[in-house]
């Protein structure tokens, strides 16, 4: 369960685990002010996806500035940079490989890449998920193969597909 908690003086995004166990960052920033923003960066060798509470609670900003990490494009919550944050409020993915955002690109990769499973994600584009999964005509699951996740977003304002392996 993830909520988002305000609190005097400052915004705090909580996550509860499935154990009970809970944990909390502190945006440092007031309730009702806007959410900082932060100049995009080049794609670093990591992309890290914040969870939600941390979006809500407008700690993407803070939370890239401690780890190092900056967006990935203009009004984009995936963050960027060269090293993996280790974070209950953070999902982190090697990139392995970026590609334009077409559908038989992906799919000739992907293939060549013989996954055992294909997650797809998506941010700042019209495209979804199960629809582009349904144009991968090539790719097959290979059992053992290794977990992939497709990211589909704007890299410094260009559509590209980010093909990524979970790391934490």
């Amino acid at each position: 369960m993830i909520w988002l908690r305000l609190g005097t003086p400052t915004r705090i995004a909580t996550i509860v685990a499935a154990d009970g166990t809970t944990a909390e960052y502190n945006t440092g920033t007031a309730p009702n002010t806007p959410a900082e923003t932060l100049a995009p960066a080049p794609l670093g060798n990591y992309v890290v996806e914040p969870a939600g509470a941390l979006i809500r609670a407008g700690g993407v900003a803070p939370f890239a500035r401690t780890h190092g990490l900056a967006p990935v494009s203009p009004n984009i919550a995936y963050l960027t940079g060269s090293a993996a944050p280790r974070s209950p409020f953070a999902t982190t993915f090697r990139v392995l490989d970026v590609l334009p955002l077409r559908p038989k690109a992906v799919d000739a990769r992907l293939a060549e890449l013989a996954p055992g499973r294909i997650d797809i994600k998506k941010r700042g584009t019209d495209i979804e998920p199960e629809a582009f999964r349904r144009r991968l005509k090539k790719t097959r699951i290979t059992p053992g193969g290794p977990a992939l996740t497709v990211i589909l977003t704007r890299l410094l304002g260009e559509h590209r597909a980010l093909i990524t392996e979970r790391v934490h």
